[in-house]
């Protein structure tokens, strides 16, 4: 589980049947082992072997299943690509974001970038079939970091980034027509399904 929060940039420095390499800071690897749960672009992924450490930074290794590499922007992934990145959380941490559990649902599309003062508008197409799952005033993962739904209607939505988030995470370098990963709110997900079978 994850809350959105992101805390560090990484680098995306190899990707290939199936394996990425991402390189990060050492402090964010500090303590990681095999095994560990890491949402790098929303998208959970487990570390295959222990944090490659040398010096100030850290290279992380993951395996993507090809269930991933339909779902997410992987599937298009270039080195040197800037790389949110989220260690699990843990109980008793703060929970700044919303509950997000690093299982990306499709990707969307900016379509639209506004800028507001300091702040920028994203507007954003998905699929059909999640329409249900988006509603204003609503919760989102982008690429793993925690928005709220601004407006909401059929296969679009739109959301608002704060002076930190385009500082603090990759959403600063979209541009129209990039792609990005989309996790709707877990809640959101349940409840629709309990109705539909209801």
């Amino acid at each position: 589980m994850f809350t959105g929060i992101i805390t560090h940039i990484g680098e995306l420095t190899s990707i290939s049947e199936g394996e990425i390499n991402i390189t990060t800071t050492a402090d964010f690897a500090n303590n990681l082992n095999t095994g560990a749960s890491i949402a790098a672009n929303g998208c959970c992924l487990t570390l295959t072997q222990n944090p490659a450490i040398n010096h100030n930074t850290a290279t992380l290794a993951f395996n993507l299943s090809p269930e991933t590499i339909a779902r997410t922007t992987f599937a298009g992934a270039k080195p040197a690509q800037k790389i949110n990145l989220e260690r699990s959380a843990r109980l008793g941490d703060e929970i700044g974001g919303h509950i997000v559990t690093g299982h990306i649902d499709s990707t969307a599309t900016v379509t639209k970038i506004t800028d507001r003062d300091t702040n920028r508008e994203l507007r954003l197409k998905h699929k059909p079939r999640l329409a249900k799952l988006i509603a204003e005033k609503g919760a989102v993962a982008l690429n793993g970091v925690s928005l709220t739904v601004n407006s909401a209607a059929r296969n679009q939505f739109s959301v608002m980034l704060v002076p930190h988030t385009l500082a603090r995470t990759n959403l600063g370098d979209l541009r129209k027509n990039d792609a990005v990963n989309l996790e709707t709110d877990p809640l959101a997900r349940y409840v629709t399904n309990f109705l539909s079978k209801s």
